[in-house]
């Protein structure tokens, strides 16, 4: 993050649309606790595979390196 304070989006984070909005608003990470409750452990996988189509990346598993990524990716 380069010194940076990071901003994470939570709150209506159901889609990976949602989290590319959060995202390009300029959030580090995005936090998907109600959707995760409503949706089930899935969404995570769900919104991790579409927003690799979103961002025209390579497809990342929802752990500890995928924050890595996406960090370097925003």
């Amino acid at each position: 993050l380069n010194g940076q304070i990071p901003i994470i989006a939570s709150g209506g984070i159901f889609t990976a649309e949602d989290a590319s909005n959060k995202l390009n608003a300029g959030a580090t990470l995005v936090q998907v606790w109600t959707g995760f409750v409503y949706e089930g452990p899935a969404i995570v996988k769900n919104i991790c595979s579409k927003l690799s189509e979103i961002l025209k990346m390579p497809p990342v598993q929802p752990s500890s390196q995928a924050k890595t990524l996406w960090a370097e990716h925003v």
